[in-house]
């Protein structure tokens, strides 16, 4: 499309429709709208009428071209169209003609839009003969095919550049392909033989062909070979691949499993066949390429047939996720097979405070001796982080505060705005504004970019990811006329999600609304009582929707729990009792188990459960997003916990929370009044 002052130039793209002299009149109609510069809409111009007409459409008649055609071949074409009614003044014969002709490799579902389409220029078209009457116009030409035309089957295209594109399905040029024989890398022709894993370098020579590989799915596997889009596949069965498992290295473990993420840990791969691979490889003396996920492997080393060894890299900024699979290939021979053993290595970031701790399946801690042991290794004679050393485990730095408010308005599309007082947060954070109006879900998430104090006026300067999508309020005024100095604080809650430590469900916890839980119980029998401490942690993902007592933290008859984390991704709906965090039957703690500083949010079955135990402390957190309650007294007969200072915004009412309660920063199962201090809290627009 162009324009100027006076006239707009739209341009049609072309696409196969097959028309032909013969074919009847259609229409499209065009709603032109003009936009201003910023994508809105200024005024409705006009509505125009556009007639498809087989008398100004070009047709192709016939292509002919020779019957050995080869990719080599650089052959002339002969192609044959016309169209009617038109006044055309014709070029001399011999003269180049005014349309272009292409060849277009690969499927065009009508339009020349497919990524997987090829075109090739046939040049210099030339006219050799014409025909005009009043009423049809038809010219002849031949035009050459390019020095090399990889093996296709190509729909011819011609293009006017005045009356437009002409194509036809049934009208192609193929070049054919024809499959000589397969090469093994070590010089063995025509019965090649690799391992079963693949990756055995071969050569496959093939006339007409764009580039060569091999292929193959069963022990035995006749070669076929399609280069490019479009070509009939091509096979010969004195011509075979072998897969063979006699040959295949195998590698069956890896030590260790877990590693830093900064790279540096020796690891010891074992199985089989290994030397041989190597002798056998492209040079016979290079080691094989060991990679862990995407991040190759240093200092590879065969130390025999059954043992590789290698130092891990540091992956650089982005940390790799989860398990990764280990893969080695010698260099012509193939991979060797890891996959039967299941081989995956983990990158754990331990100076960044992250580790994901647990098996799979569920399992109770002390049946797994992996679930509650943690190794920590490292030499005495290496560098050591200041305060800390070498050889530890240390987190710093806890989020303060964990939530303060607004010092002025922040508007929709704001992407900086001032909060009250120091922060120690930053970049990277998640921060939550709570709601300003009567909807509780017009809360804005984002991610700090800077955050900046200043001592002046003694503020925090906070520069955001995207812009807000609502309006949230800064102002505090007294009412007019009121004596006694009232002052109505209308600002809006900003809190800090993330935390050093990081309590979550897996990425299926989404879907299924089936999340980690962390549940403290002792059985009266065992005498002394867990201790369950949480400070400066977050809670994501977490508990069991419609799971009764399946709450994302649950302290169930005894315990004492933790500082300043965060939870997410906890809870399992429709699961009874199963809670984020649940103090499950715990009875008398005697104020030694607290949950202070976290960040509970995103969970499914309420953020924290106080069941039959007494005494626990619960301060300075911030619930955001969880289903149900905030905080949730399950029995009624809970006494003398001390639950102060926390922020609850939007929190969901859902029936998967048994209807118990609706949606407040407290709640028990019969609304009895227990011995509780429950003093200092904020709790904003709850229901939704």
């Amino acid at each position: 499309m162009e324009s100027n002052a006076t006239y707009l130039k739209i341009f049609i793209n072309r696409f196969a429709s097959s028309v032909g002299p013969t074919a009847d009149l259609y229409r499209s109609i065009f709603n032109l709208r003009l936009y201003d510069a910023d994508g809105s809409e200024t005024k409705d111009l006009t509505t125009f009428t556009l007639t498809f007409n087989p008398s100004f459409t070009p047709f192709l008649v016939n292509v002919t071209y020779p019957a050995n055609l080869t990719s080599e071949s650089a052959a002339d074409i002969q192609v044959a169209w016309n169209v009617s009614q038109q006044q055309i003044t014709p070029p001399a014969i011999g003269n180049l003609s005014v349309v272009a002709v292409e060849l277009w490799s690969g499927p065009t579902d009508g339009f020349l839009t497919n990524k997987t389409s090829v075109m090739f220029q046939c040049a210099n078209a030339t006219v050799t003969a014409f025909k005009q009457t009043s009423s049809e116009y038809a010219e002849a030409l031949v035009c050459s095919l390019p020095n090399y035309l990889p093996s296709s089957n190509y729909s011819v295209w011609i293009n006017h550049p005045q009356l437009g594109s002409a194509y036809r399905a049934n009208v192609q040029v193929q070049v054919p392909i024809s499959l000589a024989n397969i090469t093994l890398f070590n010089g063995t022709t025509n019965s090649a033989v690799g391992s079963t894993s693949g990756g055995t370098l071969v050569v496959v020579t093939a006339s007409s062909a764009e580039s060569y590989s091999a292929a193959g799915i069963q022990q035995h596997s006749f070669v076929r070979h399609t280069p490019t889009v479009g070509a009939v596949p091509q096979s010969n069965a004195a011509i075979k691949f072998t897969y063979d498992r006699t040959i295949t290295p195998v590698a069956t473990a890896i030590e260790p499993k877990r590693g830093s993420s900064e790279g540096g840990t020796f690891v010891t791969i074992t199985g089989s066949r290994f030397g041989a691979a190597m002798a056998a490889s492209l040079d016979g003396i290079t080691p094989p390429t060991i990679t862990l996920g995407l991040l190759e492997c240093g200092d590879v080393r065969v130390v025999d047939n059954s043992t590789l060894t290698c130092t891990t890299r540091a992956p650089g900024a982005l940390k790799p996720q989860g398990p990764q699979p280990v893969s080695i290939l010698f260099n012509g021979f193939g991979f060797a097979d890891s996959k039967t053993a299941g081989l995956t290595y983990h990158y754990v970031d331990l100076c960044n405070g992250k580790a994901v701790i647990g098996l799979e399946a569920t399992q109770l801690w002390h049946k797994s001796d992996e679930v509650r042991r943690s190794t920590l290794t490292h030499k005495p004679d290496v560098a050591k982080l200041p305060n800390y050393g070498t050889k530890s485990i240390a987190v710093r730095q806890a989020k303060e505060p964990v939530f303060t408010q607004l010092d002025r308005c922040a508007n929709t599309g704001d992407t900086t705005i001032t909060v009250a007082g120091p922060v120690n947060w930053i970049p990277g954070d998640c921060i939550v504004l709570s709601s300003s109006s009567f909807f509780a879900q017009e809360v804005d998430e984002r991610t700090i970019v800077t955050a900046t104090y200043n001592n002046a006026s003694n503020t925090s300067s906070i520069t955001l990811d995207m812009a807000l999508d609502y309006t949230h309020l800064g102002d505090e005024f007294t009412i007019p006329g009121d004596s006694r100095g009232h002052v109505v604080d209308m600002r809006a809650e900003v809190a800090v999600l993330t935390r050093n430590v990081v309590l979550q469900g897996d990425p299926s916890s989404i879907p299924f609304q089936f999340g980690g839980i962390v549940l403290v119980n002792t059985p009266g029998y065992l005498g002394t009582k867990a201790l369950m401490l949480l400070q400066n942690t977050e809670f994501l993902f977490m508990d069991q929707a419609f799971k009764l007592g399946r709450y994302a933290m649950h302290w169930h008859m005894h315990s004492d729990m933790a500082y300043k984390s965060f939870v997410r991704f906890m809870g399992q709906a429709f699961k009874f009792g199963r809670y984020a965090m649940h103090w499950h039957m715990h009875g008398d703690v005697a104020y030694k188990s607290f949950v202070k500083g976290c960040a509970v949010h995103h969970t499914y079955n309420r953020g924290l459960t106080i069941h039959g135990t007494h005494r626990a402390l619960v301060q300075n957190n911030v619930f955001y997003d969880n289903m149900g309650h905030a905080v949730f007294m399950e029995d009624g007969i809970e006494t003398m916990n001390v639950v102060d200072s926390n922020l609850a915004l939007l929190t969901p009412v859902r029936a998967e929370t048994m209807n118990v309660g609706d949606g407040n920063l407290v709640s028990h199962t019969y609304g009895i009044e227990t011995m509780n201090v429950v003093d200092g809290n904020l709790v904003l627009l709850t229901h939704v």
